[in-house]
């Protein structure tokens, strides 16, 4: 198994910037980062070391920038742990965030987490299992930002899905408020919590669009990525309360990935994160 380095790391050192930059104060308790992932990953399944909702941070695009994997990142220099979240957000499966095999689902697997139940993975790193007395904090990335805003919007009283996730039968209880009560914090990575403007060409957009589309993104409209369109009928923010169960910190990322991925750029304009970031 490989050790922990000694560099700090470089996201770590951000996070905590930003959050106490905003009043927030660092326990003397080690951290536990809770990872939830984004879009396109089949995070319901784990088989020994085959663990997609892990290797979305290992092998995904952040070593392609820094040489490094986020988690690595994350917890170099430091007796920190860490936790993955994986739930199901392929195209083929269409959830979309609101669901409970996706929202209601991320909520429990939080919750197991913070009572020191582990998160079932199978961990390169040793000893990097959380534990109960940890202080906790999430780190989502991409449609995990979207999930994580419906969580912490509807985690207090009043709030209009309180507690409450949805299948295609209706309403299904969650415990929200549990899974966000006592959190430190929830950093957004690239995240998609206005929607983006890819799901909005993808699903609405124009000859153009539709074949840089099909050129190099294989992407269409089913369900999930209908629901991450920029309109406030999809808009998150149209299904929270007024207050969060939590506090969170909004991140950017880089303007486009390399390779393939960088064919996103033609759908996003300006200082985006790319398309495959923001979905």
């Amino acid at each position: 198994m490989e050790t922990k380095t000694k560099k700090p790391g470089f996201l770590a050192r951000l996070f905590f910037g930003s959050a106490l930059a905003f009043g927030a104060s660092q326990a003397a308790a080690d951290n536990c980062y809770i990872m939830v992932h984004g879009h396109g990953t089949d995070g319901s399944f784990k088989s020994g070391t085959n663990q997609p909702a892990l290797d979305y941070w290992s092998n995904y695009n952040f070593s392609e920038y820094a040489g490094n994997s986020a988690i690595t990142e994350l917890i170099a220099g430091s007796t920190d742990n860490y936790a993955i979240v994986g739930y199901n957000s392929t195209d083929e499966a269409g959830y979309q965030w609101w669901r409970d095999e996706a929202a209601g689902e991320i909520a429990r697997q939080i919750i197991a987490i913070r009572q020191g139940n582990g998160d079932g993975y199978i961990h390169p790193e040793a000893n990097t299992q959380c534990a109960a007395n940890d202080t906790f904090w999430v780190v989502s990335h991409s449609q995990g930002a979207t999930e994580m805003m419906y969580i912490a919007g509807n985690a207090l009283a009043g709030s209009p899905n309180y507690n409450t996730a949805y299948t295609p039968s209706g309403g299904v209880s969650v415990n929200f408020d549990a899974a966000m009560s006592g959190l430190a914090g929830i950093f957004t990575l690239g995240g998609a919590i206005g929607g983006t403007e890819g799901a909005d060409r993808v699903c609405n957009g124009n000859w153009l669009d539709s074949i840089i589309n099909f050129a190099f993104l294989g992407q269409d409209c089913n369900a999930s990525v209908e629901w991450l369109q920029t309109f406030d009928s999809y808009a998150v923010k149209s299904y929270i309360g007024s207050n969060l169960g939590a506090p969170i910190y909004v991140m950017g990322g880089y303007k486009g990935f390399p390779g393939l991925e960088g064919a996103s750029s033609g759908l996003i304009k300006g200082e985006d994160d790319g398309y495959i970031n923001l979905a």
